[in-house]
């Protein structure tokens, strides 16, 4: 008798990705790595519940493109555009249904900054959200410790301790989509910021001078 197949692994990991740069592209490769899952799906938001008030520097076209282009030649990566085609904020629940339902039994990990922790609780569904999915974090600033005390407070402490064993430990790469549209606006270069074909990109667009 054949044994069956393990189900499919994917990491989601959502994002504005205004540009995607070498900090969200390093830990999550390692990520893939330590957990050993198949691909990590890159999903640039239309728009994020908590940035309304910002305007993104570019499009959600260009910051396609851009995932696609830093994605040239790395296996296990791909970038979704489903959030983009959806009218209004783009929420995380939404987008695990839609995976559910395209890949019956598949298995998925939700990536997460550090950072994001503190407003866990306010995201729309999130029990439904930690219901079908697993959650590996993304520590963010050397010296910066994961403070799991906001989803304790919310969330519980069952939470939080899982949570807590989701912590990866992954590279930390002190870079920020702030820090590259700072950079370009200065007439600084961003090379090695941002992968080459990322980097000819910007400047061919003029993006964020």
């Amino acid at each position: 008798m054949m044994a069956a197949m393990a189900a499919e692994h994917l990491i989601v990991y959502g994002g504005s990705f205004d540009p995607v740069h070498v900090g969200h592209l390093i830990p999550a490769l390692r990520a893939r790595e330590i957990l050993a899952a198949d691909r990590v799906l890159f999903l640039p938001a239309n728009r994020s519940p908590f940035k309304m008030k910002q305007h993104p520097g570019a499009s959600g076209p260009q910051r396609l493109e851009m995932l696609r282009l830093a994605m040239v030649g790395v296996a296990g990566c791909a970038a979704d555009e489903r959030e983009l085609h959806r009218a209004g904020p783009s929420y995380t629940v939404e987008t695990l249904r839609e995976l559910h339902a395209e890949r019956p039994g598949v298995r998925l990990t939700l990536l997460l900054g550090a950072d994001q922790l503190q407003m866990l609780h306010g995201w729309k569904g999130i029990g439904e959200i930690l219901d079908m999915a697993a959650v590996a974090i993304l520590p963010r600033m050397t010296g910066m410790a994961a403070d799991f005390s906001s989803v304790r407070r919310h969330l519980g402490d069952a939470t939080a301790k899982r949570l807590e064993a989701g912590l990866l430990a992954t590279p930390l790469v002190g870079i920020s989509a702030t820090e590259v549209r700072a950079r370009v606006r200065a007439g600084l270069s961003v090379r090695f910021w941002v992968p080459e074909g990322v980097a000819g990109f910007i400047a061919r667009e003029g993006l964020y001078g």
